[in-house]
């Protein structure tokens, strides 16, 4: 399982599949082990899934600050570009994001 890091902070991902690459983002706060495995198994038959856990979830290091949309979207880029990966589609499964 591939380590990227971001800033300050090391995210694990991995990858499954082939063709274009899809960026799978769980809800805020859920990490990559959350999405179905039936739904990934079609989806990896047409695409590069990448999957990856969440700020403060999973194998991700747990910063005390840096939980915004911001941060979030930062995140999703960093391990784009970790991957090299200039690209991606994306699913997005929700949020449950409360200000």
């Amino acid at each position: 399982m591939p380590v990227i890091k971001v800033g300050a902070v090391a995210i694990a991902c991995e990858t499954r599949g082939n063709g274009p690459p899809l960026l799978m983002i769980n809800g805020f706060r859920r990490s990559r082990v959350a999405w179905l495995e039936g739904v990934l198994d079609p989806l990896a038959r047409q695409f590069q899934l990448i999957l990856m856990d969440n700020r403060g979830t999973g194998h991700w290091d747990k910063p005390l600050d840096g939980y915004s949309m911001e941060a979030f979207a930062d995140d999703c880029a960093g391990v784009l570009t970790g991957l090299g990966i200039p690209r991606a589609h994306i699913i997005y499964s929700g949020c449950q994001w409360a200000e």
